[in-house]
C-alpha cells in the first residue's frame, strides 16, 4: 500500500486520509466533535487505554489551536495542523494498513457521503506558502504540476 521512500500511497488511502482531515475540520466547531474525537482516538489507540487518552488529549489541543487559527485568519497555522495530522495518519496506515476500513467508517459516520473515496481517479489542488528558508514537501500519485510565484 505504501512506499515511504518514493512517497507513493494507494489512492484509496489518500482519499480516506483527506476525508478524515475534512471531517476533523467540519466537526471541530459543532456538536459532533466529541463523537469524532472518541472514534478516531480509539482507532489510533488500538485498544490501549493510555494511548486512547493521549490521542484524545492531542486531538483536543489541536482542535483548540484550529479554532483559534480560524478565528485569527491564521492560514499558516491551519496548514501546519492539517499537515501534522496528515503525516500522523499516513504513518498510522503504514504501520496498520488493516485500519483503513475503521477510518472509512469514521468518515462515513462524520463526513457523510461527500467524503467517500472515489472509485476512480481524482484531482486535488493544493496551495502552499513558504517563508524564509522553509521548504514545502509534497507527494502525490500521478502528474504533479508546480507553479512558483514570488510576491515582491
Amino acid at each position: 500500500m505504501f512506499s515511504r521512500g518514493a512517497q507513493e500511497m494507494d489512492p484509496t488511502a489518500t482519499a480516506v486520509i483527506a476525508a478524515v482531515l475534512t471531517a476533523f475540520g467540519e466537526t471541530v466547531a459543532n456538536d459532533t466533535w466529541t463523537g469524532f474525537k472518541t472514534m478516531l482516538s480509539k482507532i489510533l489507540g488500538r485498544g490501549d487505554q493510555a494511548e486512547i487518552a493521549r490521542e484524545e488529549e492531542q486531538l483536543d489541543r489541536d482542535r483548540d489551536k484550529l479554532v483559534y487559527a480560524r478565528e485569527a485568519g491564521d492560514e499558516g497555522r491551519i496548514a501546519r495542523i492539517d499537515a501534522k495530522w496528515s503525516e500522523r495518519l499516513i504513518e498510522f496506515l503504514e504501520d496498520h494498513p488493516e485500519q483503513i476500513e475503521a477510518l472509512q467508517e469514521l468518515v462515513n459516520e462524520y463526513a457523510g457521503e461527500q467524503s467517500t473515496p472515489p472509485a476512480t481517479s481524482q484531482s486535488v489542488n493544493n496551495r502552499n506558502t513558504a517563508f524564509g528558508n522553509s521548504r514545502i514537501i509534497s507527494g502525490g500519485i500521478g502528474d504533479v504540476n508546480v507553479t512558483l510565484s514570488r510576491d515582491e
